[in-house]
């Protein structure tokens, strides 16, 4: 389009190109070849261009950098791909000044073997992020899918040594996602000290210690007595890290997914952290369990206080939660109506998400659950609900980071108003395989299948 309007460039601020797909073989070198051609012809039109995002399988060519930086005076924001190239230490992409906005993401192939060390970027990056832009504020240098807040677990394909960021300052930063290795806890922590307007802030240290299956490490958040960030509002990282946000009043979205709480030490770490403090801000909590069992018996705080389960703490100290996003590898039945009864004290919420584990055709269906759900939680609005067959990773590396494949076999989406004193109107939307007998329609069905309907729900426990 704007090769026959070009009269049209000088009004284009925002440009971005996206060819990257789970296909990636489908993008030939020539294919990406040819489009930086073309936006090198278009790019003295582009005198406006604020902000360059590339989603390739590549980095594009260095002549499509050097164009832009010759041409484009107003580029702040620079987006790229990098991909499974060696980076070229002497690439144009690390010759532009003043960017507000820098990200580079690094990706691997699931049929090559995971990196065994974090991997040098080069110095020129630093130095051009470090020196010529003063005024940064937002940094990501991830990996392929690292700063994703849905329910699915990121990937570490391909993960970067992280220690000249810490030689940065940058007072407006406040935007932060970083996938990667440090020397120690404390280099990190130093240099979140000196950025306390950070509103957003991912945080995936992976690599130095995965032998030692401890792939994240402790992140010194706050210090006793010292308010770190007091600006946060989202939060996708480490649970461990969490003890350290108890003084972030503003933070809304605490995204704890890339950490599987794999055993009851872990689930008890988390219960603790929660239970220090109240989060009157926090609206949305998303986190991955091994075995539901782990949340919701009691525990103990520091002091030997019982606590409770969980989510009793949960709904204790998150009172305005508005939405629930929750994956676990192990569900017994009693676990989950112990978990639905605990998430009954929360007035406000009104979105959950619940990935199960599928056992077999027997097993209670997706819409069951949804049911048991709306009766517990009235005030929900909005319940979906998958049933997933696990398979780990086979390499080691993997596994240590909580990395599954998925394969759904049934999957529900409930939408549920008011239609009486006692009654909820929902409106479905199922896809997948068996669904199990619907003693509510009264109709028993198997297969793969997809369909919508709607009907009224009792909220009187049968």
């Amino acid at each position: 389009m704007l090769q026959n309007n070009r009269h049209l460039c000088q009004r284009v601020l925002g440009l971005e190109i996206k060819l990257a797909n789970d296909r990636m073989e489908s993008h030939t070198h020539s294919e990406e070849s040819w489009i930086a051609q073309t936006l090198m012809g278009l790019s003295e039109d582009l005198t406006w261009l604020n902000s360059f995002r590339w989603e390739g399988a590549e980095i594009p060519v260095d002549s499509l950098w050097k164009s832009l930086r010759r041409n484009c005076h107003s580029l702040r924001s620079i987006a790229t791909i990098i991909g499974e190239d060696i980076i070229d230490p002497e690439s144009p992409l690390f010759e532009f000044s003043n960017l507000t906005h820098f990200s580079i993401q690094g990706t691997h192939r699931m049929s090559s073997p995971p990196p065994s060390k974090a991997e040098d970027l080069p110095w020129k990056l630093w130095e051009m992020l470090i020196n010529r832009c003063p005024e940064l504020a937002s940094l990501y240098v991830t990996s392929d899918n690292s700063t994703n807040t849905s329910t699915v677990a990121p990937s570490f394909r391909r993960w970067f040594n992280l220690g000249p960021v810490t030689q940065g300052h940058w007072p407006s930063l406040t935007r932060l996602a970083l996938c990667g290795e440090f020397e120690t806890s404390q280099e990190l922590g130093e240099f979140l000290d000196k950025h306390n307007r950070l509103k957003s802030l991912v945080l995936m240290c992976v690599g130095a210690q995965v032998e030692e299956q401890q792939c994240i490490p402790v992140v010194p958040l706050a210090g006793p007595g010292q308010l770190r960030l007091p600006k946060l509002e989202m939060f996708l990282g480490p649970h461990r890290a969490v003890m350290h946000l108890q003084q972030s009043s503003c933070l809304a979205h605490l995204n704890l997914f890339n950490d599987v709480l794999r055993d009851r030490e872990s689930v008890h770490s988390l219960r603790q952290a929660l239970s220090a403090t109240r989060y009157p801000s926090l609206t949305k909590l998303e986190f991955a369990i091994s075995d539901l069992g782990h949340a919701t018996c009691a525990g103990d705080t520091p002091l030997g206080v019982e606590t409770g389960s969980l989510f009793n703490v949960i709904a204790s100290t998150c009172p305005a939660l508005e939405e629930l996003h929750l994956k676990c590898y192990r569900c017994p039945k009693k676990s989950l109506s112990s978990m639905l009864s605990s998430l009954s004290a929360l007035h406000k919420i009104d979105y959950l998400t619940f990935v199960k584990p599928y056992k077999s055709f027997s097993d209670e269906s997706v819409r069951q659950t949804a049911i048991r759900a709306i009766r517990a939680c009235p005030s929900l609005r909005k319940v979906k609900i998958s049933k997933c067959q696990f398979s780990s990773q086979s390499s080691r590396a993997y596994n240590m980071i909580g990395v599954e494949k998925e394969n759904v076999k049934a999957e529900g989406i409930y939408l549920f108003s008011r239609s009486g004193k006692s009654l909820m109107r929902m409106v479905a939307h199922e896809r997948g395989g068996f669904l199990g007998w619907d003693d509510e329609v009264r109709i028993s069905w198997s297969g793969q299948a997809e369909r919508k309907f709607s009907f009224d729900v009792s909220l009187a426990k049968p």
